[in-house]
């Protein structure tokens, strides 16, 4: 299944000058335990695909990707276009460090 339109609007959303990415307490722990960093989080939310979509509170989408060292790893990320923010709400490690 494809989400061509939640990966149009998360181009959109994180492209913007004003954009805001917050994590979630959970996915900073989630992060340390799997030693993600930011910038492992930014390269997917850049060069991922969403694979999920799903509307609770916000809008859900979930992200897969490579991280920096080539690692597989899945973002579950809110989308807010209103406040052009990204809210991190987990993160994990799908394959082992390569």
């Amino acid at each position: 299944m494809k989400f061509h339109e939640e990966q149009r609007r998360l181009v959109t959303i994180l492209t913007d000058r004003h954009c805001v990415i917050r994590y979630s307490k959970h996915a900073t722990v989630e992060m340390a335990n799997d030693a993600i960093t930011h910038a492992d989080v930014l390269k997917v939310l850049r060069t991922g695909q969403v694979t999920w979509f799903e509307i609770k509170k916000d809008e859900i989408i979930h992200v897969e990707g490579a991280d920096i060292d080539g690692r597989r790893i899945r973002l579950v990320v809110g989308l807010r276009d209103q406040a052009i923010t990204l809210q991190i709400i987990t993160v994990m490690a799908l394959t082992n460090s390569i």
